[in-house]
């Protein structure tokens, strides 16, 4: 009786502390009219929910970092650290700094790193530590679910090994545009132009197959070769981060590397040489997270325990198992706004001519996956509201939905997902999956096939699951639709870019 009492005082006691948060009088009312055997159980369930709630917050956040070694490090101390501080003490985390120069456990190749462990394990952080948002989503995903630690490999790539890092370029050649002679081939042409590009690298060395760990880095290269009917040859280019297969981090279409047909690898070295350059400068200045700083081999390796890093206990739980991994859904519906209210589809003509851009409000959508946890096999609509259109202006938007896209006569534009390539069909909690999307794509009452470069990320937020699909294309306007464009230099006066950020949940 008297430990029934005691225990009745210790759940009134964390109740009292609990019922300002939940701020509810039906609760006050249970309390009070409630029989004393009824009032015990209801305390107790209450004592088990917050102790619940408490135990799923626990963790923290380590940090590590190379102070003052480079202008990426003395950047993050400034102005992204603090973030990341407010951001650990807004969820009642510990947070800990560790400078590298003391030791640094094997497999923590680059700075700034940010890791979070609780007892269910210890999960790297991979992506901007520049978004405080992307942090944020990545932690309520490890308190749950430790990410996996495991090694993936990648083939026919280029790669820069530099102290513990391996950073990583995979290359993309497309398909050459313009003028062919008669015996040209495809596959020979970019055979020759792989070794062309490696050829104009100071650093980067071709691997066949490489393992390619959390801390590790990696850009993709992307060229784009054109031939002249007069035997002139160009190679365009963009770079992408990793983090962001859709924005690149480095573009140059407007003066690409020209030279000529008959020594057109000269032209790909000469290229190859530029995107690496790019890349030095992304790692060494980047301002948007994408900048690191290498760990060098003279560093000791020391393990997390004797860092001071060993995994925190579960302190009402000791022996807490870890629950199984979540199965997505197979049925997902496009949210009617995104996390933070960014445009869910927007466009633009390209440079000199992007200031004409604008959105469109009204849209719907669905993904359907062929099995739990996989992209292949996905398909899948979006179906935008012409009318929903807008540039930010009165006279244009009504010159766009009469002339340009006859929004009466055609009031939807859709894209119908008929099939996805990608090389890892396996959708993770808190992991980036590239793929390629193929459908078509209708505007105007006309049809064309399409192809869509993306990417999908599932994640946990406060209403439950959901899944981020990033893409972006480009059409051409007048020759598929007969839209006219507006006045300024060919092509970018006919080329529209569609950037698509949708957020998608659980249908019902």
């Amino acid at each position: 009786m008297k430990c029934g009492l005691r225990f009745q005082s210790l759940c009134q006691k964390r109740w009292s502390r609990s019922r300002a948060t939940l701020n509810s009088r039906k609760f006050n009312r249970i309390l009070r009219f409630a029989p004393p055997s009824g009032r015990l159980l209801f305390l107790v369930l209450t004592f088990v929910l917050f102790s619940g709630l408490k135990g799923a917050s626990e963790g923290e956040l380590v940090v590590f970092t190379q102070p003052g070694v480079s202008r990426i490090e003395k950047n993050f101390s400034e102005r992204h650290l603090p973030a990341i501080q407010s951001l650990a003490a807004k969820l009642g985390l510990d947070l800990k700094v560790m400078n590298v120069k003391n030791g640094a456990p094997e497999d923590i190749t680059v700075t700034p790193l940010v890791v979070f462990q609780n007892y269910r394990g210890r999960s790297v952080f991979q992506g901007r530590y520049a978004s405080v948002d992307k942090l944020h989503n990545f932690i309520r995903i490890a308190q749950s679910i430790p990410l996996s630690s495991q090694t993936y490999s990648k083939k026919h790539v280029a790669i820069w090994r530099h102290g513990r890092a391996v950073v990583v370029a995979p290359i993309k050649i497309t398909e050459l545009a313009g003028s062919k002679q008669d015996d040209y081939s495809q596959d020979e042409f970019v055979k020759m132009a792989r070794v062309a590009i490696m050829s104009g690298f100071s650093k980067f060395m071709p691997e066949e197959t490489v393992e390619i760990g959390r801390t590790d880095r990696l850009f993709y290269m992307d060229f784009y070769p054109h031939r002249d009917e007069d035997g002139g040859f160009q190679v365009s280019l963009s770079l992408f981060s990793q983090f962001n297969c859709v924005q690149p981090v480095f573009k140059q279409f407007q003066t690409p590397v020209s030279g000529r047909w008959s020594d057109f690898e000269s032209t790909f070295a000469a290229a190859g040489g530029l995107l690496e350059a790019e890349v030095f400068r992304q790692i060494e200045t980047s301002d948007i997270g994408d900048g690191f700083t290498v760990v060098d081999l003279s560093v000791p390796v020391a393990g997390w325990e004797t860092l001071g890093l060993t995994l925190p206990q579960r302190q009402e739980d000791k022996n807490h198992t870890v629950p199984p991994d979540l199965t997505l859904p197979t049925r997902w519906i496009v949210a009617k706004t995104n996390q933070n209210g960014s445009p869910r589809l927007h466009f633009r003509f390209p440079p000199p001519l992007d200031s004409y851009a604008g959105e469109a409000t009204k849209l719907a959508g669905e993904l359907v996956l062929s099995g739990p946890n996989s992209l292949a096999g996905a398909t899948g609509w979006i179906e935008v509201k012409a009318g929903s259109v807008t540039l930010g202006d009165e006279t244009l938007d009504q010159a766009v939905y009469s002339k340009m896209l006859q929004a009466h006569e055609h009031p939807l534009a859709r894209f119908n997902l008929e099939r996805v390539e990608v090389e890892d069909g396996s959708l993770q909690f808190g992991r980036l999956t590239r793929f390629n999307a193929y459908g078509v794509f209708e505007l105007k009452g006309v049809a064309i096939p399409l192809a869509v470069r993306a990417q999908a990320e599932p994640f946990l937020d406060a209403n439950g699951p959901a899944m981020r699909v990033v893409a972006a294309f480009s059409v051409r306007l007048m020759e598929k639709f007969n839209i006219l464009g507006p006045d300024g230099p060919e092509p970018q006066n006919d080329t529209l870019d569609f950037y698509v950020d949708l957020l998608f949940r659980p249908a019902e």
